[in-house]
């Protein structure tokens, strides 16, 4: 079976880098990283501030290096996805079908045991948290798939090399 909708395996390469550091600089950023370091940039060695350009956009400059970063990520992990392995065969496409599989069960499990809890606590989280909610599972569905997928491999590298 030929697999017409994977990229090749050198995306692999930059859809790592741009995963860890999108994840990383995201998280930074949440932390008030980046608000600290763009402060540090309009107002050094913690100087009266006077006008300056960046001075009045530092909440914008904040949300778009959060944007930039998750988006980053996002990007990073869809090239993880859907690029090939270094020898794709048979066997990594059956791995890559059943991980499909399993996420998605998974992650339908999940969504079914949180509209339990919530229906037998009636509380009020599915109505606030909703699009965060979402976003939540949508990315949790890719990242099971792409950490059982790789362990399976890693699996089976590791078992030809014994034999």
């Amino acid at each position: 079976m030929k697999t017409r909708f994977l990229l090749p395996h050198q995306f692999k390469k930059i859809g790592l880098v741009l995963f860890v550091f999108g994840f990383i600089g995201w998280l930074w950023g949440q932390f008030g990283g980046s608000a600290r370091m763009i402060q540090n940039l309009v107002n050094p060695k913690g100087t009266i501030a006077t006008y300056h350009p960046l001075a009045q956009n530092q909440h914008e400059l904040n949300v778009a290096f959060l944007s930039i970063t998750f988006f980053g990520f996002l990007l990073g992990l869809a090239l993880l996805i859907l690029s090939k392995e270094k020898n794709e065969d048979e066997y990594s496409q059956k791995i890559r079908l059943e991980s499909y599989q399993f996420a998605a069960f998974f992650q339908f499990a999940l969504i079914l045991i949180l509209l339990i809890s919530i229906f037998i606590t009636r509380s009020d989280l599915m109505e606030t948290l909703i699009v965060e909610l979402g976003l939540f599972f949508i990315l949790l569905y890719w990242i099971v798939y792409l950490v059982r997928f790789n362990f399976l491999m890693y699996l089976n590298k590791r078992a030809l090399k014994r034999s």
